[in-house]
């Protein structure tokens, strides 16, 4: 399979009326002859479960970047009682062990929050990425409680 922004998909079972994120799929987005990468996202996530963020780099050419720094700018949460707001980073906490991008252009965060939940609410994670070809941003939502 080609690297960069080609990916593929893997069913193991027969699929059901169930919400998209629990179909019995998930993505591959990195294969080579002996290791595969299995990936299944989420928007709804458990009050007390930390954050998982993969991110691939990669050029326009679709080779990957390695050494790119990839930080948060910042985590905002929309709640119906208090609107959009963003939160205070000493609300929650980045493991920083791969927030450098590997050889396959590669880096995956994890966001724990303090106290050991997130409220509910949709949050929104902005990622900055800097590379030496320049600096990107870049951002994903998740969902904690009854979301739409």
């Amino acid at each position: 399979m080609p690297s960069g922004i080609w990916s593929g998909n893997v069913r193991f079972g027969e699929t059901s009326d169930e919400d998209w994120e629990n179909q019995p799929d998930w993505n591959v987005p990195f294969y080579n002859t002996t290791d595969m990468l299995l990936k299944k996202s989420k928007w709804k996530v458990n009050s007390n479960q930390p954050v998982d963020i993969l991110l691939n780099i990669y050029n326009f050419d679709q080779s990957p970047i390695s050494g790119a720094n990839i930080s948060i700018t910042k985590i905002a949460r929309s709640s119906k009682f208090f609107g959009f707001q963003v939160l205070p980073s000493s609300n929650y906490t980045i493991d920083t062990k791969y927030n450098v991008t590997d050889s396959y252009g590669y880096s995956l965060l994890k966001i724990t929050p303090i106290g050991g939940t997130w409220n509910n609410g949709e949050y929104q994670v902005v990622v900055n990425i800097q590379a030496p070809q320049g600096t990107e941003t870049w951002e994903r939502w998740f969902c904690v409680g009854d979301c739409k």
